[in-house]
């Protein structure tokens, strides 16, 4: 198919995507177009990706909408004793059965103080009565990615755990109260990084708040710490503030927005506040 379109065509140059190429399905694109000549790209497709146009919005909350379906559906399933690998099995059967092409990435299911590590993978810890439950997972829906993380309150987590989760979650608020075109991601970023530092505890909070997702889960923008990326309508990114405190806590409440010319549209719809 691909070699009857470019037969059609006058273009005697392609460029690649050099950094997600595997050598050999570049040598089959070679061998199935041998005249044509093959520019390396990198930087230049992070611009082109940047700003999102209306059938890519379409696609991209179309990915969102199965996440949030999925993960509607799994709250019923979660009991206390369950693994972490038993939910996230539970999890990607859901996203399956609601019409995804794949995971955006590998799930992460992290209960107790396992949550303290932020790219826990699923283990055989089991979910515990009064701590908290991270999870982190995104869907996959014809190319086009979303991404969601909600911190679930399993029982009654004590005091200190509670204030952790609340901190994050004026973090979160914050900062998208904040976004709009013109400011740079450092801008944004800072928003959450006072929130942290008021409270003592910026040490334990992630050195980015978020990124554009698309084609690839992380693309431009990078809404980080010293980031000069200057934020356009268009954009699609996550907010994602996070704290991890070693073997005591992990929270993260993450979000996915389209950026408008007053401000921002939240796309995803999960609660934030989970309570089992």
């Amino acid at each position: 198919m691909m070699k009857d379109i470019f037969s059609t065509k006058t273009i005697k140059t392609i460029g690649y995507e050099a950094n997600s190429l595997t050598v050999q399905f570049f040598h089959n694109l070679q061998n199935l177009l041998p005249h044509m000549e093959w520019v390396p790209l990198s930087s230049e497709f992070h611009s082109m990706r940047r700003l999102k146009d209306e059938k890519e919005l379409k696609l991209i909350k179309q990915a969102v909408e199965i996440a949030d379906q999925s993960f509607h559906e799994l709250l019923p399933r979660i009991q206390p004793g369950m693994t972490e690998k038993e939910v996230a099995v539970e999890l990607e059967y859901l996203i399956g059965k609601n019409g995804h092409d794949g995971p955006a990435f590998g799930t992460i299911v992290a209960s107790d103080i396992r949550a303290a590590l932020p790219h826990a993978t699923p283990s055989s810890n089991v979910v515990k009565n009064d701590h908290f439950l991270l999870i982190d997972f995104g869907v996959k829906y014809k190319g086009y990615m979303s991404d969601m993380t909600r911190t679930i309150w399993i029982g009654s987590p004590n005091q200190e755990l509670q204030q952790y989760d609340r901190i994050v979650h004026k973090a979160l608020e914050e900062a998208i109260a904040a976004i709009k075109p013109g400011r740079t991601g450092h801008e944004i970023d800072a928003v959450t990084r006072r929130v942290f530092q008021n409270e003592g505890i910026e040490s334990y909070s992630l050195r980015g708040l978020g990124h554009g997702v698309g084609l690839a889960i992380h693309e431009h923008p990078r809404i980080v710490l010293n980031g000069e990326e200057v934020v356009e309508a268009g954009m699609v990114f996550t907010v994602e503030p996070g704290l991890y405190v070693p073997n005591k806590v992990g929270v993260r409440v993450e979000d996915i927005i389209h950026v408008t010319d007053r401000g921002c549209d939240i796309l995803t719809k999960t609660p934030r506040h989970i309570h089992i």
